[in-house]
């Protein structure tokens, strides 16, 4: 992608992370280019599904699973890195 825009064969680019990184790495982005980066450009939807029978069932089960849900968004929001470093300690990858 880095030699694509150094080239000249594309104008503009929409990427995201480890690309995005890498760009920043790149000498492309020491010369007369410019990244735009904004929260306000891409969001992100995720669909939460279950087994009817099982929410039936468990209620205050998938009320429990929202909240931790609500409570990991607001977390990571207001802290994004102690949230990206507890995601890292969780996953063993940081």
């Amino acid at each position: 992608m880095a030699d694509a825009l150094g080239a000249g064969r594309v104008d503009a680019v929409a990427t995201f992370n480890p690309t995005l990184t890498l760009l920043k790495k790149e000498t492309w982005a020491t010369k007369e280019n410019s990244i735009l980066s904004t929260s306000s450009i891409y969001t992100e939807n995720f669909c939460i599904t279950g087994m009817q029978d099982y929410a039936t069932k468990h209620p205050e089960t998938i009320k429990k699973v929202l909240r931790a849900l609500i409570k990991a968004e607001t977390f990571g929001a207001s802290a994004p890195s102690g949230s990206a470093a507890s995601c890292c300690r969780l996953h063993k990858s940081g």
